[in-house]
């Protein structure tokens, strides 16, 4: 440990330009005789004095000349300077991994919330897995051949959509596809289809374009889910499916529709009464373990803030601050289902409609809003309303809605 602390410093001395690539900072360097050199050479590099013995004594007094002597005769290359930094960030990384075990022991001793604890564990990992990593510094005219290949790949294909389809093709042209990093809000009253919207769209996206999608749900089960899964897939009535009424017709097609699924990218987690830092847990879990490349959150005012003392509209708020973090995070999309008031039933519904909207309207990316109207007294229009859409025009996507098989479909030419 000692040894590559003191090479780094050795090839400092020998090339200060290593500074200006090096990933390093002063709490990476565990001896503190090397701190106060390193901080000396960083201090003399701020006034464009090169950094040799005799300066960086003059800099700091405190520091032992015969120290100063044996870091000046060491054997070190400058050109094997990220070697040794790379066995200083793995030392750093092990004796930070003891420190987080011993802080996480002393928080469990002291009765701290195991979900609290959890969730600063998780912060501090993530921090340490990232926290050497320098992103390069561009000239514009360095990405010029990258951006000119993509503008290309683009051209050849053209009509694919920068984000994840939905599977209703008025709303892609819309919304450009759900894109990564994106907040997505899709609201209804309660028993209008929040829930089958967000699991149409997520069986699109695994089953059909076998990409990975997580669905999180708080209000219905796991064989709830499967129930309208199935129904959706098979186009099988869910009501006769929930209480043994099919046609013996409808195994085959059980059967095929199971087959497609066993073998989609689907994962959920049944999850009643979740706080919010389970919540992005098991989001992190869905990315890191299984590639989900989006997830769906079913809903998101039930989502339970650690703090309840607060009024229940700030921990909604407070919620969906987390979510939009949690999206850039992970860089893929987080769609959160959410309900609308009750009393906004009779017209079509705004997004002040939606339970403590304030800070959801505020976070979110695209907000769309399911509404229904009888038309003729018999037959029912259906929107998918484009409320707030950072990617495309706010305008109304007409579908049809089947009930009893809770499913959206894409619809042409609707008034």
């Amino acid at each position: 440990m000692r040894v590559h602390e003191e090479a780094f410093l050795a090839c400092l001395v020998l090339d200060s330009s290593i500074t200006f690539k090096s990933t390093l900072s002063e709490e990476c360097f565990s001896v503190p005789e090397v701190r106060r050199v390193y901080r000396a050479i960083m201090s003399l590099i701020d006034k464009r004095v090169k950094p040799d013995l005799i300066a960086i004594h003059d800099e700091d007094p405190s520091i032992d000349p015969i120290y100063l002597a044996e870091i000046g005769s060491h054997e070190a290359s400058p050109s094997n300077w990220n070697y040794y930094e790379q066995q200083i960030i793995k030392d750093f990384q092990v004796e930070s991994l003891k420190r987080l075990g011993r802080t996480i022991q002393s928080m469990a001793e002291d009765n701290r919330d195991p979900v609290e604890i959890i969730e600063d564990a998780e912060k501090a990992l993530l921090l340490l897995a990232t926290r050497n990593r320098k992103q390069k510094i561009c000239r514009a005219g360095e990405l010029i051949p990258g951006f000119l290949s993509k503008t290309e790949e683009r051209f050849k294909a053209r009509g694919v959509l920068p984000g994840l389809a939905t599977g209703i093709d008025n709303l892609d042209t819309a919304t450009n596809g759900f894109q990564d990093s994106r907040f997505i809000v899709i609201g209804a009253r309660p028993s209008d289809g929040k829930s089958a919207l967000g699991l149409n769209i997520a069986a699109h996206i695994a089953i059909r374009l076998n990409v990975p999608a997580g669905v999180i749900s708080l209000e219905s089960g796991n064989d709830e889910m499967m129930s309208r899964l199935f129904s959706a897939e098979g186009s099988i009535d869910g009501q006769k499916l929930q209480n043994g009424l099919i046609r013996p017709s409808d195994f085959q097609s059980l059967m095929d529709v199971g087959s497609r699924i066993h073998e989609a990218p689907l994962y959920f987690y049944d999850a009643p009464n979740i706080y919010l830092a389970e919540l992005k847990s098991v989001a992190r879990q869905m990315v890191a373990v299984y590639k989900v490349r989006i997830i769906f959150i079913d809903y998101l005012q039930i989502i339970q803030y650690e703090d309840s003392r607060i009024p229940r509209h700030e921990q909604v708020g407070k919620v969906s601050i987390a979510l939009k973090g949690l999206a850039r995070e992970l860089k893929i999309p987080i769609v959160a289902l959410a309900q609308l008031k009750r009393d906004s039933e009779g017209r079509a519904p705004d997004v002040s409609d939606l339970k403590d909207a304030g800070q959801i309207e505020q976070d979110a990316d695209t907000i769309l809003l399911i509404h229904h109207k009888q038309k003729d007294g018999e037959e029912e229009c259906s929107w998918i309303l484009a409320k707030k859409n950072r990617d495309g025009p706010k305008n109304a996507v007409p579908v049809v809605f089947k009930r009893e098989y809770v499913r959206f479909y894409g619809a042409e030419n609707r008034e």
